[in-house]
């Protein structure tokens, strides 16, 4: 009995942990206990003894009290040790395991329930939802609780969630479990445990012991998902150990082991820019996460009407594409969503994209040389590749190139999805950080370079080491324009880049024949953010392309006009290479106004005055919204405390009373990592997840087989007696060392 009472103390915080709860502990208070020995050895061996006269009489009175002295010196040596011993001791928070899952004792226990609250819990089987067994489960240990026993409530979502307690009023616990509900969110491990651990703090002044309850689907893709950053597993790790150190540990597995799902995981459209009445290609993206061939019927939704349908085959844990050709009559925006057959897992069998359908679009190009005759300004000739003239002649042109000089771009920014800049010589801190801005909401921006280009100022003020607007380093011009004494021509190498890909099936486009005659020499950063598109022929940089935000910015390292090359003025690959440029820089514009459950979006809008709009959710719901920032929508705002569910959402400004004025849609989607329903093991859970932590592990709440029952822990609190005892013994000492002191001898 002893020996078992034994092996059940722990210490919750072991100086080495490397070593053990036990060996680390032991090995530093060992060593310090010590210290009181050897002082006591060193007393006894630091006198020189010298017989004289009067010592013979001295010795035969120290022999008399010889014995009683050094057992007064041996208690006094073992209380020092003593001591010492329970300060290591106290300082390591020991614990008493207690084991099996009810915990004999009789102080009270502060009951935090974590539910996963994530999309996969809306599996159903045999007409219940995991998440409906997650709630009944927490309603019945609600149900077994003592009343005096305090209990939270936590949504593992994104982010977790306290959503009631610590409370001891467990008829209003029990009234809020029943209305709980499922979200469309992934679940965030680190965000709960963290989350637990604030919880566990409110109550920390009282005499409590802790037990958390995870009831999960045990979801791969959220407990161990792929994707992870290099600290998270560090920060998982430190976060589970803490609470560890603080509460017992159950949980729950409601997975379901039949576990097959079909899923719409994307949809995009081939062209960035829609006019009406021109076709465009939808796909769709479809994942069967199954054992078996899969061939569901996908359908076409446009405005809330079926408009095509068709049937694709998809092999087991593979994906299949489904491609759509819609029209658009009229302008405006438009919903598009794909559907597949309603399965266990209804929430993932749709998904929907917006399409804003306009007759013009209005691109800004920024001239940074004027001249009085229209082929020596530095956008001639990409205005005119742009738009081609005379107008009657491509009347479906849909685009319009702005240009407006270089002093004035910074007030119509807000308005335009993409830039050219040509030949501009230099930017100020204000300018730079409209273009972040810009680059971060999902604009795009082409740089053109020229011989008014300031490259000292380029890599101050826009490059920033890397991290800034642009994507390269600018050196010294290379060549002599003037001179035409050298000519560099661009050579696509394997045609890799999206960019120039459609030129390697016509070898008759131009690409490779264009001379240019000069060009400022750039250097990519090392943090590999930018991609080479274009070289030339001796290896420098001709294009060079990065991602920054949700938009693109995209260096030429020649002049778009014709004082620096041939290109534009008599070569015919400029044209479809300007227009290759400017569909790759807003290829992610539909995107921009598409977001998915638990990342906020944020929209400007068509009125840049406006301070109050009023959205329209997929319910049918209307929200009036207060706007921080006057023509800038964040949405969800955190003060509404809403549930957010996939769908699209229209936008329209509460000032105005007139049906027809500008409004905007976005969609919001459920995150398709949650398709994916491959549950964790157990090995996984213990090795990979919370390697090292304690736990009961459990598949059924009612399940008391003893195969079941696994050792957890409690503080019990043994450190606080060790206080007591400690600060006894230091006045036993003090006493002793008084009592056994020369003057009582």
């Amino acid at each position: 009995m002893i020996i078992h009472l034994f092996l059940a103390i722990g210490f919750a915080d072991p100086f080495f942990p490397s070593l053990g709860p036990w060996l680390g502990t032991a090995l530093l208070g060992t060593f310090l206990a010590a210290i009181p020995v050897l002082i006591h050895l060193l007393n006894k061996s630091r006198f020189i003894q010298l017989e004289w006269a009067a010592m013979t009489f001295l010795m035969a009175a120290v022999r008399k009290n010889a014995r009683r002295v050094r057992l007064q010196q041996l208690i006094l040596l073992i209380t020092r040790v003593l001591l010492i011993l329970l300060v290591i001791s106290a300082l390591a928070q020991p614990y008493r395991e207690h084991e099996g899952f009810t915990f004999q004792n009789n102080a009270r226990h502060h009951k935090i329930i974590v539910i996963d609250s994530s999309l996969s819990m809306g599996f159903q089987s045999n007409q219940e939802s995991s998440f409906d067994q997650a709630r009944n489960i927490a309603i019945q240990i609600l149900k077994e609780s003592n009343k005096g026993d305090p209990v939270s409530i936590l949504t593992m979502g994104s982010p977790a969630r306290l959503v009631n307690g610590p409370s001891y009023d467990h008829s209003m616990v029990h009234n809020q479990l029943k209305t709980l509900e499922n979200s469309y969110e992934t679940a965030d491990l680190v965000s709960t445990l963290s989350q637990i651990e604030v919880t566990i703090k409110l109550l920390e002044n009282q005499p409590l012991l802790n037990e958390v309850y995870f009831i999960s689907d045990l979801q791969k893709s959220n407990w161990l998902y792929e994707n992870r950053s290099p600290n998270y597993d560090k920060e998982v790790g430190q976060l589970a150990r803490r609470v560890d150190d603080q509460a017992a540990i159950i949980i729950l597995d409601v997975g379901q082991t039949a576990n097959e799902n079909l899923g719409v995981l994307a949809v995009s459209s081939d062209n960035p820019l829609v006019t009406p009445d021109t076709p465009i290609t939808l796909t769709g993206t479809i994942g069967n996460f199954s054992r078996k061939v899969q061939n569901p019927l996908v359908e076409l939704w446009v405005n809330q009407q079926m408009t095509t349908r068709q049937t694709v085959s998809i092999s087991p844990y593979e994906v299949a594409n489904v491609r759509f050709h819609p029209t658009f009559s009229r302008e405006g925006n438009h919903s598009v969503q794909i559907r597949i057959p309603v399965d266990q897992l209804p929430a993932d069998n749709q998904r929907w994209m917006t399409v804003p359908v306009e007759s013009q679009f209005e691109i800004l190009c920024v001239n940074g040389k004027s001249a009085g005759r229209f082929f020596q300004r530095a956008t001639s000739y990409l205005q005119t590749a742009l738009a081609p003239q005379p107008a009657s002649a491509f009347s479906s042109n849909p685009i319009r190139p702005i240009i407006v000089p270089e002093s004035r771009w910074d007030e119509v920014i807000q308005n335009y999805s993409c830039i050219f800049f040509c030949n501009v010589g230099q930017f100020t801190e204000n300018e730079f950080a409209l273009l972040k801005q810009h680059l971060h909401e999902g604009g795009a921006i082409i740089w053109f370079l020229g011989d008014q280009v300031i490259s000292e100022n380029y890599n101050r003020i826009l490059y920033r080491g890397g991290d800034g607007v642009f994507p390269v380093e600018l050196g010294n011009r290379v060549g002599d324009a003037d001179a035409m004494n050298q000519i560099f021509l661009f050579d696509p190498k394997e045609y890799e880049h999206d960019i120039i890909k459609p030129f390697q099936s016509e070898p008759r486009s131009g690409l490779v024949t264009a001379g240019v005659y000069s060009y400022i020499k750039s250097t990519l950063p090392p943090n590999q953010k930018s991609r080479l598109v274009l070289s030339y022929n001796n290896g420098d940089p001709a294009i060079i392309e990065q991602s920054i935000g949700k938009g693109r910015s995209i260096v030429v390292t020649t002049a778009a006009d014709s004082t620096w090359s041939n290109w534009p003025q008599s070569n015919p690959s400029y044209v479809p290479l300007i227009h290759q440029l400017l569909h790759y820089s807003l290829e992610d514009r539909l995107q921009k106004q598409t977001t998915q459950v638990g990342i906020p979006i944020r929209l400007l809008l068509p009125n840049p005055r406006a301070n109050q709009v009023d959205i329209l959710t997929p319910a049918g719901i209307s929200e009036s919204i207060e706007l921080s920032t006057p023509g800038v929508l964040f949405y969800p705002v955190p003060s509404l405390q809403t549930t957010v569910s996939p769908g699209i959402y229209r936008v329209q400004d509460a000032a105005s009373n007139t049906p027809s004025s500008p409004s905007i849609a976005f969609a919001i989607n459920h995150p398709e990592r949650e398709s994916d329903l491959t549950k964790l093991t157990y090995q996984e859970l213990v090795n990979q997840v919370w390697p090292g932590i304690d736990f009961v592990y459990l598949t059924d709440w009612m399940d008391t087989d003893a195969n079941q029952k696994v050792n957890i822990r409690h503080r019990g609190m043994l450190h606080e007696l060790l206080i007591y005892i400690l600060l006894a013994l230091i006045m036993a000492e003090s006493f002793l060392a008084w009592k056994f002191g020369p003057s009582n001898r």
